[in-house]
């Protein structure tokens, strides 16, 4: 018994990987030139912003929250955990650990409404149902409008804290959920489109 419980903990025995942390927004890592990519791609990592230095990497080592989703090859999508002036803080690494890092002049920050508005994005599969259900309003006890699917391509038409209203044509939209209550993407982050 405890073999079968102890093997369904894996992917590749039915579990499901962990939705990965969506953070407050997504910081682009980007090179200006060829000159300046060695600078860009030296990420350092502190404890608090400033202080106590935790770890040096390069950019491409740094788990990417949308590895393909308006980047280019040179360049990191990566979720922002925190941020403190020009500090923001994020997972340096596929355990979770996070640190702060500095803003550097060619890197660019959003936050998640203004990244997400006007895209497309699509849920993830094997989520519960109410992962599904399109509702009237922005709430949990708001009455549902319809079910959805994972295969769905839904137009983001603003974002309101955890949730997204939708518009994918005239008979189909209010809102979803993007981001769970605890914190973890609801929707593929490595199918967001413009």
């Amino acid at each position: 018994m405890f073999v079968v419980a102890l093997l369904t903990c894996f992917p590749a025995y039915g579990a499901q990987p962990v939705r990965p942390f969506a953070g407050i927004g997504l910081l682009i890592i980007r090179p200006l030139s060829a000159e300046n990519a060695v600078e860009s791609n030296a990420v350092v990592f502190y404890e608090d912003p400033g202080i106590k230095r935790v770890a040096a990497l390069n950019a491409r080592d740094i788990p990417r929250v949308i590895p393909d989703a308006d980047t280019a090859q040179s360049e990191s999508a990566i979720a922002v955990t925190g941020k403190k002036g020009e500090w923001l803080k994020i997972a340096y690494d596929d355990a979770g650990r996070e640190g702060w890092v500095r803003m550097k002049r060619f890197w660019k920050y959003t936050p998640w409404h203004s990244f997400l508005k006007g895209r497309h994005v699509a849920l993830l599969p094997k989520l519960r149902e109410s992962g599904y259900m399109l509702r009237k309003e922005c709430s949990d006890t708001s009455p549902v409008m319809a079910n959805l699917s994972a295969r769905q391509v839904l137009q983001v038409a603003e974002v309101d804290g955890d949730w997204m209203k939708i518009e994918s044509g005239p008979s189909l939209s209010g809102c979803i959920r993007w981001r769970g209550s605890d914190g973890r993407f609801m929707i593929s982050p490595g199918r967001i489109s413009p």
